[in-house]
């Protein structure tokens, strides 16, 4: 649920959700938003622009849609929100086998686990996304 759709229900509406929603606007949600459209997106392997996702360890990260794609195995690639979930974040990379937050050195596996975090909300993981690949395609679905 949205902090504005939460407020709304609560009745607060009009000028009152306006300064609630004014005078909270630097606060973080405390919950792993899913960030999901139910939509494809393809990469080439044959494109230079991906030619670090040949290589296992190698990563993307793809600003426009807050992703980062990493080759883990030998045909296998995973997916994972570039939101750190301790401070909200657009920090996630891939590092020494694991996605890794470098604003907090939070790290997470394979699966969005936390794996060293530093408090709850990193605990609670980051997001996935089903990811696979036919010849030199990438699909992810977001």
């Amino acid at each position: 649920m949205t902090r504005n759709n939460f407020l709304k229900q609560l009745g607060i509406n009009g000028a009152a959700l306006m300064a609630v929603y004014c005078g909270t606007h630097a606060l973080t949600s405390c919950k792993n938003e899913d960030i999901s459209t139910n939509t494809k997106l393809t990469l080439d392997l044959t494109d230079p622009k991906n030619s670090s996702l040949k290589t296992i360890g190698g990563y993307l990260v793809l600003e426009e849609k807050q992703l980062v794609i990493a080759k883990v195995a030998a045909n296998e690639y995973v997916t994972v929100t570039r939101l750190c979930t301790h401070e909200n974040q657009l920090k996630i990379i891939y590092k020494s086998g694991e996605f890794y937050c470098e604003a907090h050195q939070a790290t997470y596996n394979h699966l969005g686990k936390g794996t060293k975090t530093f408090n709850e909300n990193g605990t609670k993981g980051i997001q996935t996304f089903p990811t696979t690949v036919e010849g030199n395609i990438i699909t992810i679905n977001i």
